[in-house]
């Protein structure tokens, strides 16, 4: 289907145009996607977001416990609140972070083997 505001292709059970950031409206949208799917749903309301895929913890990850958030980004996403819409991490600040792990994993691999 086509975003009546952009006119760009999208999927057909999205709420939001991933192209121009429009809410889509119409009953058969939201109905399908209330209600997350085990733990790789998509979840339409910062309440239903666990406690390990929220913004906070993967902070507190990046500078604390890397190993973590290596696990909860490798696994799925991480979604913030901003102006009332549920936001999840664009490519490039997930790959940073991924990035950021693996120079965290090395330099202590490095830091273990040497005197």
């Amino acid at each position: 289907m086509k975003c009546p505001f952009c006119k760009e292709e999208i999927l057909d059970d999205a709420i939001k145009c991933r192209y121009c950031g429009s809410m889509l409206s119409g009953t058969e949208n939201i109905s399908n996607t209330t209600k997350p799917s085990g733990g790789n749903g998509k979840y339409t309301d910062y309440s239903q977001v666990p406690w390990f895929r929220k913004n906070w913890f993967a902070i507190l990850c990046f500078f604390i416990f890397t190993p973590a958030l290596f696990l909860v980004l490798v696994t799925g996403d991480v979604y913030y609140k901003k102006k009332g819409q549920l936001i999840t991490y664009g490519k490039v600040a997930k790959n940073f972070s991924l990035v950021w792990c693996v120079f965290t994993f090395i330099y202590l691999a490095v830091a273990a083997f040497q005197d």
